[in-house]
């Protein structure tokens, strides 16, 4: 199976800048929907399935993260989606790079949260071992994964985002989940993150223990045009832990974008 699907499954809200979100590994697009309700309608924000999540269909073939990206390619091109804002989470942030890379005409600037562009060796070797426990069943991961994004103070207090996390990675496809562990363990981007010329924002939280600082900090030196925000005390999910910071930020950085290209015209 391939997640490099032709058209991909997504929902348009709002008025205003045109959004594309990209979710985490194993989630869907219901992923966004707090980030969303912070911002009231102020953006068009368009959250996609990834390929073999949610309603998203999956074909044959192998997965890359550049498979991936080009899913979102094709599905933002046949249904003019471009350009667009394109802001990605973890995997998601992941396929915005190789997207920005790829298809630069279809992004106007990238918010980047909690995510990696390349892999030490010791991590690799992690992402092929939680691919294989992913390929025992959903039930095997999740309690895992919960507890590798989350602080338990943090899902203590919010027992229906919990619920609902827990509810979207136990409706994933195994294989699916272990071929995209598989593709985070071969990433590998560096050397083209200096061609992206676009603004960017990179988000990292200041307790993500899947993602620590120092990799948010490296992202944004490799990036010519980047910001690094830091929301302190926010875990590996942050626009989902902490949507009304996250909501402002994005919110800013389509006004800032805006603002440039009016200046340009």
């Amino acid at each position: 199976m391939t997640l490099a699907a032709r058209h991909l499954a997504y929902d348009c809200t709002g008025t205003g800048a045109r959004v594309v979100l990209l979710h985490p590994i194993g989630l869907d697009r219901r992923f966004w929907a707090r980030m969303a309700d912070e911002l009231k309608g102020e953006l068009e924000l368009c959250a996609f399935d990834l390929p073999g999540h949610g309603t998203s269909p999956i074909t044959d073939g192998s997965v890359s993260i550049e498979g991936l990206a080009a899913a979102v390619e094709d599905t933002m091109r046949t249904d003019g989606l471009g350009p667009a804002i394109v802001v990605g989470c973890s995997l998601g942030g992941m396929i915005a790079q190789a997207l920005a890379t790829r298809a630069p005409d279809l992004v106007r600037g990238l918010v980047l949260a909690n995510t990696n562009f390349t892999q030490t060796e010791q991590g690799r070797a992690a992402m092929r071992q939680r691919a294989a426990e992913a390929r025992k069943g959903m039930n095997a991961v999740v309690d895992t994964c919960l507890e590798r994004w989350f602080a338990p103070d943090v899902a203590a207090a919010d027992p229906k985002g919990m619920a609902l996390i827990r509810e979207m990675l136990l409706a994933g496809d195994p294989d699916v989940h272990a071929r995209c562990w598989e593709a985070i363990g071969n990433l590998d981007l560096g050397a083209v993150l200096p061609t992206i010329t676009v603004p960017c924002l990179v988000v990292a939280g200041g307790d993500d223990r899947s993602i620590p600082a120092e990799k948010s900090r490296a992202l944004a030196g490799l990036l010519p045009r980047a910001t690094l925000h830091t929301i302190e005390g926010a875990g590996h999910l942050t626009p989902f832990e902490r949507p009304a910071d996250f909501a402002e930020l994005l919110r800013h950085f389509a006004l800032k974008l805006a603002d440039e290209q009016m200046e340009e015209t």
